[in-house]
């Protein structure tokens, strides 16, 4: 299992993305976050193949599940490559770096 945190922007719902192995490069998601568009999303995408995700280049399954459940300014949310950051960490195709965007 790997966990990232992504902490707030605006909407200040700090989340906790929880990537758990369910078989060869398919992993099954857990969130902890107050966030109503985030707890669709999750209720949306229960698990996905992280192969079939990187063919593309914003994936297939977790890019869809972000358009049906992810609304206006939210669509700019963090937490959704963070999803695909942890799963391609947990299955050993990256490297587990801490990343940030800052504003200047």
């Amino acid at each position: 299992m790997k966990a990232v945190m992504v902490t707030a922007g605006a909407c200040g719902f700090d989340t906790r993305v929880e990537v758990h192995p369910k078989g060869k490069f398919t992993y099954a998601l857990t969130f902890d976050t107050k966030c109503p568009y985030l707890l669709n999303f999750v209720r949306e995408l229960p698990s996905f193949n992280l192969v079939e995700e990187m063919r593309n280049v914003f994936g297939v399954k977790i890019r869809d599940a972000a358009l049906k459940t992810i609304m206006g300014s939210c669509a700019g949310c963090a937490v959704i490559p963070a999803i695909f950051k942890a799963a391609q960490v947990e299955s050993g195709f990256a490297l587990a770096c801490t990343s940030a965007i800052n504003f200047e």
